[in-house]
């Protein structure tokens, strides 16, 4: 296997029954994937998907995505074990012929309700990669902050004092501005 977290579907191919697709990343796929997260390691990587073709070419993917991953807390550097189990919904379509694009008119405006469903992603060359759909799920969830039970930022290890802080840290949402009106020569 190669080193990518990767299981492609063809959306011409899908079984009118549906397909259903179990996935795990193998050693050298967790390694890829904790280089591409970003993280000292992962540890678990697997995935379940039911892959069904629906009205006008529509290709739904539905699923759960697990990880067993190791984060590095941002303040003491500790292994921080983080769990995700996490649900899928996404949906696909294929590429437009080339001859048969649709062109917008410069004045036309596309109008999106905030509560419909998101579009469909176009799918490159009529092909899911449901690997990358689990790699970017767990990277759209992992804490972006981690920190190890029981560590706080102390300043003074640091090397700041409390004055420091409260020069760097604006009082308010103006605060800023602020202090640039006072340099400002009148």
């Amino acid at each position: 296997m190669s080193g990518d977290f990767t299981l492609t579907v063809e959306i011409d191919r899908i079984p009118a029954s549906g397909g259903h697709y179990d996935i795990t990343a193998s050693p050298e796929q967790r390694a890829a994937a904790a280089r591409r997260l970003d993280v000292p390691e992962v540890k678990v990587l697997t995935a379940q998907f039911v892959v069904n073709l629906g009205a006008g070419g529509i290709a739904r993917v539905t699923g759960k995505v697990h990880a067993e991953i190791v984060q590095a807390c941002v303040v003491s550097l500790a292994p921080v074990p983080a769990v995700i189990d996490e649900e899928i919904a996404a949906s696909f379509v294929r590429p437009a012929p080339a001859g048969r694009r649709k062109h917008k008119d410069a004045e036309e405006e596309e109008v999106v309700a905030l509560e419909s469903e998101d579009p469909p992603e176009v799918a490159e060359d009529g092909r899911i990669d449901l690997g990358e759909l689990a790699v970017t799920q767990v990277a759209l969830v992992l804490d972006p902050y981690p920190r190890a039970p029981g560590v706080a930022f102390n300043p003074a290890a640091a090397g700041l004092k409390a004055s420091d802080l409260a020069e760097t840290a604006p009082a308010g949402p103006f605060a800023a501005l602020a202090k640039l009106k006072k340099t400002q020569p009148k």
